[in-house]
């Protein structure tokens, strides 16, 4: 039993980050859904596009980005820098 509530664990961890990181967790149990979870992955990586910039400090605190292509959806990320950090 122990290494089955390892897994549970496991498991909760990586279907929680996958929300913090506005992600996608599935759990597989078969082959022909672990192909059909690669396609899928292969088709959003194919179709994203990334823009990262790094603000100066006192900076303004908003960034205004226009995504004009067909078929896109547009997800906004903010990543924060903690409090305590320095550059």
């Amino acid at each position: 039993m122990p290494s089955l509530y390892r897994a549970e664990n496991a498991a909760e961890l990586l279907h929680n980050l996958s929300k913090r990181t506005l992600g996608v967790y599935e759990r597989i149990v078969t082959a022909s859904a672990y192909a059909t979870s690669l396609q899928r992955v292969r088709g959003q990586v194919l179709s994203e596009v990334i823009v990262e910039y790094a603000a100066a400090p006192g900076s303004a605190r908003s960034l205004k980005v226009g995504v004009h292509l067909p078929n896109v959806s547009v997800r906004g990320v903010a990543l924060e820098r903690s409090p305590d950090s320095r550059p």
